[in-house]
């Protein structure tokens, strides 16, 4: 359905259906790191899509508690939200407040899939997530490429059967 990926680590979104809306907000001026959002028209329904790319820099902790909320604020505003990317999160307690108000895919009921494929002593591996709202996910998969140092994670969501 939808597409995230990196260049020169800022977000970007890719469809084959065409976006009626696209923004950008940025973490504190950042220009790499933020929310790319875009709204579909998906057979006639309306979905808010989110790619984000979380702090990952010394203390960033902090600073990711402060962009989940600003994610959290942004996807209140929609009735039907996707919501993925790297949350560059170091322990699923950082995922919480999502948690609390809608479906977080990955360390969630489909399992943990460590998205993480580069060296480093770090235990917590699950850095990337879809987050949703108002759709149901059928399956959730984790992809064995090299393209990055990230695997891609991926869902299957069902539009028509609606959740939370």
């Amino acid at each position: 359905l939808l597409n995230y990926h990196q260049v020169n680590q800022a977000n970007r979104l890719g469809s084959r259906f065409t976006n009626v809306n696209n923004t950008y907000v940025n973490w504190d001026g950042d220009a790499t790191r933020g929310i790319n959002s875009a709204d579909y028209l998906i057979d006639g329904v309306p979905i808010h899509v989110m790619s984000v790319h979380l702090s990952i820099e010394p203390d960033a902790s902090v600073n990711r508690t402060s962009e989940i909320q600003k994610i959290i604020e942004e996807m209140d505003k929609y009735p039907i939200v996707i919501c993925g990317g790297d949350f560059n999160t170091f322990s699923e307690n950082e995922l919480e407040p999502l948690k609390a108000k809608y479906t977080v895919l990955n360390t969630g009921d489909f399992g943990d899939f460590n998205t993480w494929k580069g060296s480093s002593s770090w235990a917590y591996r699950c850095l990337d997530n879809i987050v949703i709202k108002g759709l149901s996910a059928s399956m959730v998969t984790v992809g064995d490429y090299k393209i990055s140092d990230h695997e891609p994670l991926s869902a299957v969501l069902n539009f028509r059967t609606v959740i939370k």
